[in-house]
């Protein structure tokens, strides 16, 4: 199907996935975003967007409350924004049953380019963000003198000749439904995949053109009606990765190389896996130019059992909000948690080299301390933004300032004495504290007279002490 004037088409549809729980306390949302590029001609990528909804509790199910999803497609040059919609979603729309997930599909053809989307989960009664995922990509040309492929799409199913052409998913003669939670587990045990080829027969006949069609079905006809040799296959390897790059299931087969384009499904049950991120790959070798090209996906295996306990660390991982959390705002949360972080985290932090090994980071960083402290992540974040809203410095977030850093750490003070500039003396702030050490002084300076209070001398252990600074501390106090 065709999208023309870079008009974006929106299908908005109820799929089953069978992921966990359904439910609609809209605190426990959870939203997945993906996305997979096709060739659409031979300047121009064909996007499918894909999003699922979810949520992680049961008890509120007989109180749905509807969300609202914002989308926004932007080129990231310039910031513009391209496509825009809103979508409306209610869990309990379906005639009064048990609220399930819902699901969207969103089409769009884009010329070469960079470009963002980004998509906000807004709780509709009292219109705060829920969530937000965002994620930069970018569109090029397909390369006509070697095979190439399409992104790697991972599937939650795919039915084979379909006869619903009018199906939001249906593409090339099939259904392919994809799975954007990148989540296999006991109850959806078979992960399937979806992939396309193209100029697969351009190094045997570099004159052929490739078709400017992206029709019903994506495989052509063979270019010529001659048996291909051995020479004329292209091999294709699919394999199953663990996280240290050991193989665990592997898929390896010939094509012909007659076809300008092929499509490539394939499925692995993974019952037998273990829990944890997993790598898919899929690699299309070409014998005769001796190279080759490959795609590569992760995703999460669940297969704890019920009987097991629920604090299974893999299973509150997928659960949490780290799981999809764009690595930006993972960067953004650790450095704002520098304040409790040991030296040996930073240093292993800062040689993480993948999203996903900081997303399990910043998980495991905030469990380990929220088994003594249950809600420390939850009232640390909170500080950090009332610091950002009242604490701020000249061109300093507020976190980040010695104000925000006390308040973070210390909490709201118990008294607060404030003296603005008077008989040459400089501004400040005197933060006190009943309840630590007796009654703990902090004592902030604003020198320059621009707001930008720093912290000068302190009672508290550990902070730092000036005595020439003990009239303001202890004398304007009394």
């Amino acid at each position: 199907m065709k999208v023309k004037n870079m008009t974006i088409i929106v299908y908005l549809l109820i799929i089953s996935f069978p992921l966990f729980s359904q439910h609609l306390d809209t605190d426990d949302i959870r939203m997945y975003l993906d996305y997979a590029r096709f060739r659409y001609d031979d300047n121009n990528t064909y996007l499918e967007i894909y999003y699922l909804l979810y949520n992680l509790d049961k008890s509120n199910a007989d109180k749905p409350e509807p969300v609202q999803l914002d989308f926004e497609l932007s080129k990231a040059e310039s910031d513009s924004i391209i496509a825009a919609k809103t979508i409306e979603v209610d869990f309990n729309e379906n005639g009064g049953e048990d609220p399930v997930s819902r699901g969207s599909l969103i089409k769009t053809v884009l010329p070469p380019g960079k470009y963002n989307m980004n998509m906000v989960c807004i709780n509709k009664s009292n219109n705060q963000a829920i969530d937000t995922l965002s994620y930069d990509f970018k569109t090029a040309p397909f390369k006509k003198d070697q095979v190439s492929l399409s992104d790697l799409e991972l599937c939650a199913n795919i039915l084979e000749d379909s006869p619903r052409k009018n199906a939001p998913y249906f593409k090339n003669t099939m259904e392919v439904f994809p799975n954007p939670t990148h989540i296999y587990g006991p109850e959806n045990s078979n992960l399937y995949y979806y992939i396309e080829l193209y100029n697969v027969n351009s190094s045997l006949h570099k004159n052929q053109n490739l078709t400017n069609d992206k029709s019903n079905t994506l495989i052509s006809e063979p270019v010529n009606k001659t048996s291909a040799s051995r020479s004329d296959k292209l091999n294709i390897q699919v394999a199953i990765k663990d996280d240290e790059g050991n193989i665990y299931e592997q898929k390896q087969y010939q094509r012909s190389r007659n076809y300008e384009s092929l499509v490539e499904k394939g499925r692995f049950n993974i019952s037998d896996l273990e829990d944890g991120l997993y790598t898919l790959m899929f690699a299309a070798v070409d014998p005769q130019a001796e190279y080759s090209v490959f795609r590569l996906n992760k995703f999460y295996v669940f297969n704890q059992q019920p009987q097991k306990s629920r604090s299974d660390l893999i299973s509150l991982f997928t659960q949490s909000a780290y799981f999809n959390m764009a690595e930006e705002k993972v960067d953004k949360r650790f450095a704002q948690a520098r304040y409790i972080s040991s030296q040996k985290e930073e240093e292993v932090y800062s040689q993480l080299g993948s999203v996903d090994s900081k997303r399990m980071f910043m998980f495991k960083f905030w469990r380990e301390r929220e088994l003594e402290n249950p809600g420390l992540q939850k009232e640390y974040y909170s500080r950090v933004k009332y610091a950002n809203n009242h604490l701020e410095g000249p061109g300093e977030k507020g976190w980040g300032t010695d104000r925000g850093r006390v308040y973070i750490v210390y909490g709201e003070p118990s008294e607060t004495i404030r003296r603005t500039s008077s008989s040459g003396d400089e501004p400040f702030e005197i933060w006190i504290y009943h309840g630590l050490e007796g009654g703990g002084r902090f004592l902030f300076v604003d020198e320059l007279g621009n707001d930008d209070y720093e912290l000068v001398s302190s009672t508290v252990r550990g902070e730092i002490y000036d005595p020439t600074w003990d009239e303001y501390l202890h004398i304007l106090v009394e």
